[in-house]
């Protein structure tokens, strides 16, 4: 949000947000998560990039 007084008020400022922070945990990928294992993803990239 800007402020009409204080045009650069704002300009200098960040926040860091995670997935987990931004999705409830009831979420249906949160459910996901929980049932598959998704490691196999890094071994194939490494495999990959190799």
């Amino acid at each position: 949000m800007c402020h009409k007084e204080k045009t650069d008020y704002n300009r200098n400022q960040y926040g860091f947000f995670t997935l987990d922070q931004m999705v409830s945990e009831n979420h249906f990928f949160h459910r996901v998560e929980k049932v598959i294992d998704f490691g196999f993803i890094y071994e194939q990239s490494k495999k990959i990039l190799s």
